[in-house]
């Protein structure tokens, strides 16, 4: 396994390319995985060695790939912070179309694998239904999901085995939508 850059050799090497090459190839990945692993949806090592693979693969990569191989994969914020420069605006800004259906599949293939519970799941929609920038139509979806399953869960309205279905076929609209966004670069 390849070892991290240290600091000195980062900077170093910064400095040996400059102007910096662009990072708009890396920018929707960059947002995916600083908006997943903000969200709980993935551990900031999974970003860190997403960006390792880039750099290795790479003859010349954008120096912000620097920045989030070196974050602590266990600091969710470190990571996140380092992805931002990358992924092309402020949290709740960049994220494209294609990003939100990959963080709704792997909020799907978490509940498909029993490792989130339907309610989490719910919670982390309507999470991103507020804070991301989500297209109109399918944002008033997650929202009205979210009010379905929290109405039905208290026992105000609607059936609460119904509503679980409805919102289980509605995750799977999105089943692989990861792999589209990252093909064989994430």
């Amino acid at each position: 396994m390849r070892q991290r850059p240290r600091l000195e050799s980062a900077v170093t090497a910064r400095a040996a390319r400059m102007p910096f090459p662009d990072a708009a190839p890396y920018r929707e990945a960059a947002a995916f995985y600083r908006a997943a692993v903000s969200l709980g949806l993935l551990p900031g090592a999974v970003a860190v060695r997403w960006a390792d693979a880039l750099i290795e693969r790479d003859p010349a990569p954008p120096p912000a790939l620097y920045d989030v191989s070196l974050a602590p994969p266990g600091d969710a914020l470190a990571v996140a912070d380092a992805l931002a420069p990358l992924a092309g605006g402020p949290a709740g800004t960049a994220e494209s179309p294609a990003v939100v259906r990959a963080l709704l599949d792997l909020v799907w293939r978490d509940v498909r694998a029993g490792r989130r519970r339907l309610a989490d799941a719910v919670a982390v929609v309507h999470r991103m239904s507020g804070a991301m920038a989500v297209e109109e139509p399918l944002r008033w979806e997650m929202v009205a999901l979210e009010d379905d399953y929290s109405l039905a869960a208290k026992g105000i309205a609607g059936d609460l085995p119904a509503v679980t279905g409805i919102v289980r076929d509605w995750l799977a609209r999105f089943d692989g939508a990861t792999d589209a966004l990252l093909g064989d670069g994430g």
